[in-house]
């Protein structure tokens, strides 16, 4: 796909025909870069987790960061 797009017979003998050639192969690369990328799909966020389930997981995520903090025994042995 790129080799149809780029042209070998460029004269590179000036300041101008390099940048010309640095353009264009840029914008050569960069199109087919768009074309052969994936579309980005739709992230479908699903919330099936039962709300005691959340509660407990909050919970629990707050005695471990308690700990966490204060290294406490009696925060480890209540979790």
């Amino acid at each position: 796909m790129l080799d149809a797009r780029i042209n070998l017979a460029i004269p590179l003998k000036t300041d101008v025909d390099i940048e010309e050639a640095d353009v264009t192969l840029t914008n050569a690369v960069q199109q087919v870069a768009w074309h052969t990328t994936p579309p980005l799909q739709e992230q479908h966020i699903h919330d099936g987790c039962p709300a005691l389930l959340k509660q407990k997981l909050t919970e629990k995520r707050k005695a471990r960061k308690g700990w966490q903090i204060t290294r406490a025994p009696q925060i480890q042995q209540a979790g």
